[in-house]
């Protein structure tokens, strides 16, 4: 009985968590029940000096607003990381409602402690340390978002084709090392409740199981 009960629990979490929740349309022509007052909108506030911080694990505990200037330059680094994003808009209401939620997983403490222990193990003088290929999440965990509603992020979401917010992807940067050959990145979208728990659940290494998609190369000029 107990078996047949943790049985059904999990099956119960699995379905759960593979309910696709609902998005708000880019269409401006579509008309939407989800979107909210451009006067009640906030702007999102710029990270002028984001690319001058000389370490990234400065940037763990906080959620980041990667533009199309930044996202390259943050996600494809010689070191290991892994990317939380969430495309939104300042009137999607949806949106609204799932900030709090990727702010609560960036101070998480099972991610603190995860950041931690890389960021530590990147700065240890030990280099005979045999990386696993199989260890996910690799590298620290940031969590951030691209405003697909202004021009900062338009590139970025036409490069990953978002027509509806809030589309939440994760970004597996594997590093190149001490010289760039080739993307060493990959992506897998998230499908699941935008809450705590699934979030937590995909970003610390669940999102393996679910479909790898090549990057997408930047737009032509």
């Amino acid at each position: 009985l107990v078996l047949l009960t943790l049985s059904i629990s999990c099956v119960h979490a699995e379905q759960e968590e593979e309910i696709e929740e609902e998005t708000c349309s880019l269409d401006p022509s579509t008309a939407s029940d989800c979107a909210t007052d451009e006067s009640s909108a906030t702007t999102s506030t710029p990270y002028a000096d984001i690319l001058s911080s000389t370490n990234l694990g400065d940037l763990t505990r906080q959620v980041i607003p990667l533009t199309d200037e930044t996202f390259d330059a943050l996600t494809w680094t010689s070191q290991p990381s892994t990317w939380l994003i969430m495309f939104k808009t300042d009137a999607c209401g949806l949106c609204k409602k799932a900030k709090p939620v990727l702010e609560s997983l960036a101070v998480d403490d099972d991610i603190i402690n995860h950041n931690d222990e890389q960021i530590k193990e990147a700065d240890s003088a030990d280099k005979n340390v045999v990386e696993d290929e199989e260890q996910s999440p690799k590298g620290p965990i940031y969590i951030a978002t691209i405003d697909a509603g202004s021009w900062a992020g338009r590139d970025i979401t036409k490069r990953f084709e978002v027509d509806g917010t809030p589309h939440i992807i994760l970004i597996r940067n594997e590093g190149y090392g001490s010289v760039v050959k080739e993307e060493s990145r990959s992506y897998y979208v998230y499908r699941g409740q935008r809450a705590l728990y699934p979030l937590r659940r995909f970003v610390s290494g669940e999102f393996v199981s679910r479909k790898q998609f090549a990057m997408p190369p930047a737009l032509a000029e």
